[in-house]
């Protein structure tokens, strides 16, 4: 059950970054459309890579104790 809920979940996302990017190819040219999208993508990654190790920190700090 979660691992085709977390594809549709990419594939959901992948669709609205498809969107974006040509909503913004229509204002600026393509290059800037591009950037613009990819900056976007690679800041979402961060984050969810910051939020996961948040919620890692303390089982790991938890787990140095023992």
């Amino acid at each position: 059950l979660v691992v085709p809920t977390f594809y549709d979940s990419i594939e959901i996302k992948r669709d609205s970054m498809i969107a974006k990017f040509l909503r913004r190819e229509q204002r600026w040219n393509t290059f800037v459309a591009f950037v613009m999208t990819f900056i976007e993508a690679l800041l979402t990654l961060l984050l969810v890579r910051f939020v996961f190790r948040m919620l890692m920190w303390p089982l790991r700090l938890r787990s140095q104790r023992r």
